[in-house]
């Protein structure tokens, strides 16, 4: 049984007001996106007034989308452009490379281009390698063995063998950063605080300290301490406040070591912090 996998996988997330990420999972689908998932989340307002009165969050939406790069590069801009992510308030676009997904098919873009499994490249183009499998083979480019070497001529022959030649192995493919139309262009990184539920607003004290503009909360459920908390004999699981932080990578440290700093993350069960950079970003205003 072979296992399909995209060779430059990646994450989409987009975060937007309530009640927008149907349309926008919907115009995803139809550019070629095979589907995505939606997760109730929470944004912030930096105003005291409304902290004061308890009205400084607003619910939001994160949409989750997997594809592989090429899709990416072509729907972001799409996306960005039709619900004009150059507004403020509008919603923030990034995305993500991953190191594979499984039970993700290609899109209908890469089938359109022939860029699926057993589909062998005759075009002479350099072969997309699209998807592949775990032994590092690329099931793009000819399928030399399926041609009768009697029926070929010198020059197919050499145009085929060039072809071979061009095509990059899954294993040497490397994910660079993106740069699509629209995206901006400072590098990002996005920094991810998990904590007991109540803790979020301490999380983004911290992180504005150090420079960040605000964050989006996403309520969650678990413990790290292997133990299970029960009350009258049902077991209870601890709530926790996951943070998403989307700030320039030149102050990732800074907001790292307030948060770390101000919870006391070093204490057990007091949280956790981590990092990840993202290939592209949309929709921060203020920052080129």
């Amino acid at each position: 049984m072979k296992i399909r996998l995209l060779t430059i996988p990646m994450r989409i997330c987009i975060v937007v007001n309530e009640g927008r990420a149907g349309k926008i999972l919907r115009r995803a689908r139809e550019l070629g996106i095979r589907g995505g998932t939606i997760v109730p989340a929470f944004g912030t307002v930096r105003n005291r007034i409304l902290r004061y009165l308890a009205l400084d969050t607003y619910e939001r939406e994160l949409i989750i989308m997997l594809c592989s790069q090429a899709d990416a590069l072509r729907v972001m801009p799409i996306l960005y452009k039709e619900f004009r992510f150059d507004r403020p308030n509008k919603g923030i676009m990034w995305s993500q490379h991953l190191g594979s997904i499984l039970g993700c098919v290609p899109s209908q873009a890469m089938i359109d281009a022939g860029v699926v499994p057993g589909t062998p490249d005759v075009t002479g183009a350099p072969a997309d390698p699209g998807v592949v499998h775990p032994s590092g083979s690329s099931s793009a480019g000819p399928d030399l063995g399926a041609a009768n070497p009697a029926s070929i001529n010198e020059e197919e022959r050499k145009s085929m063998n060039s072809t071979v030649n061009e095509a990059t192995p899954a294993k040497e493919v490397t994910p660079v950063p993106i740069q699509p139309e629209g995206a901006i262009k400072t590098p990002h990184t996005m920094v991810v605080t998990i904590v007991d539920r109540g803790k979020a607003d301490a999380v983004l004290d911290a992180a504005r300290t150090a420079g960040s503009t605000g964050g989006t909360i996403i309520r969650a459920r678990g413990s790290a301490t292997g133990e299970t908390v029960t009350l009258f004999n049902l077991p209870v699981e601890p709530e926790k406040d996951t943070v998403l932080i989307l700030a320039p990578a030149a102050i990732e440290k800074k907001i790292v070591a307030a948060i770390y700093q101000s919870l006391s993350i070093d204490q057990p069960g007091a949280g956790i912090i981590f990092t990840y950079p993202v290939a592209s970003v949309y929709g921060l205003h203020g920052i080129d």
